[in-house]
């Protein structure tokens, strides 16, 4: 099992990332292919964990292909996810070496990032069409009270008064990408209630006192959740996102955001807003950054139209962080194009601000 960090590792920048980072050659260890993929997908995401790793992962790389080889030969059966096999055949089928690393560059006023790796990825909810905010949490699907997400757990303890799990994210596409699941054990489904985004709220202002650029991204059912059990997505960015732009009308400037957006440091407002899409059915994408809750009301997955570069926007994408794993379009990628596309994801939202 991987060494976690006992004490909790939030008192500075510098005491996060070494927590985090030390983490990965642990998981590597496990010779476990969920790991492998997590540990190898984290990599290619840091060039600086990349040149480290680099070597470790082509062996465990050998040694899992080496490994499937004999079993399947032999008729045996692999005893891994096939969610996990799906993506290693993936891998092996593109060949490990040929697997480029994220990249990222500025289009404009957003932030274009190329990803190959999340285009394996399993789609899970994200992928489904409804039309409700919420479904009753269900043991037999997905979720972080499975056995096998112990490997992934990065740190577990109390926070603001709530015991919480950090998780790696096995498919990262912002820095120190993690899945913070409160109250885990209770089962919560993906519906945020007026107590968790209260708590949010306060979590999110006191951890960028010792972590500036801390936040927490939040996909309601419907906005792409990938699990339908209670999580955000904690990150730790250098620079901020594009929709915490000072010239935006949300943040007091005068320019408009082509997505319906609000933003507050007002939780109680902040949950009206919340409260507006539940009523309305609206599925939504939240960040919290700091004191500042920022809301942003969309259309369904499956009633929009994402274009064939995206695997559908996210809270990542609605606030500028444009993900693709098609290196044409991220190199031919212009900013009237995103514009319009935040635009249309939605257009039909507009009438909330």
């Amino acid at each position: 099992m991987p060494i976690k960090p006992v004490t909790p590792p939030f008192s500075s920048t510098d005491h996060f990332w070494k927590a985090f980072n030390s983490g990965f050659e642990a998981l590597l260890a496990q010779e476990q292919l969920g790991t492998f993929i997590l540990v190898m997908a984290n990599a290619s995401f840091d060039p600086t964990l990349q040149e480290t790793l680099q070597e470790p992962v082509k062996l465990r790389y050998r040694q899992l292909f080496e490994r499937f080889e004999s079993q399947l030969l032999g008729g045996e059966t692999l005893n891994e996810s096939d969610e996990d096999l799906l993506v290693f055949f993936k891998i092996v089928t593109i060949g490990l070496e040929r697997i480029a690393a994220s990249e990222s560059r500025s289009v404009g006023l957003w932030e274009v990032q190329f990803n190959p790796l999340r285009a394996l990825r399993p789609r899970r909810i994200s992928s489904a069409t409804s039309d409700t905010l919420s479904l009753p949490f269900c043991k037999e699907s997905f979720h972080f009270n499975k056995p096998f997400m112990k490997k992934e757990l990065f740190w577990s303890g109390s926070l603001e008064g709530k015991p919480v799990d950090l998780y790696y994210n096995k498919y990262p596409f912002t820095q120190g990408h993690g899945l913070l699941v409160p109250e885990r054990q209770m089962e919560n489904p993906q519906l945020l209630t007026e107590e968790y985004h209260h708590y949010l709220c306060q979590l999110a202002t006191t951890l960028s006192e010792s972590l500036p650029g801390c936040g927490f991204g939040y996909n309601s059912y419907g906005a792409y959740a990938s699990v339908n059990h209670l999580h955000f997505q904690m990150f730790l960015r250098e620079s901020p996102l594009p929709v915490e732009a000072a010239g935006w009308n949300h943040n007091g400037g005068s320019e408009p955001y082509p997505a319906s957006c609000t933003s507050t440091h007002r939780s109680t407002e902040s949950w009206q807003w919340i409260s507006h899409c539940h009523r309305n059915n609206t599925p939504y994408n939240l960040l919290y950054i700091g004191e500042r809750c920022f809301v942003l009301p969309r259309l369904r997955q499956g009633s929009d139209t994402p274009p064939g570069w995206s695997s559908g926007f996210s809270w990542h994408e609605m606030a500028g962080g444009i993900l693709t794993s098609s290196r044409t379009a991220f190199d031919q990628l212009d900013q009237p194009t995103i514009t319009s596309e935040l635009k249309q994801s939605t257009e039909q939202s507009q009438e909330f601000f």
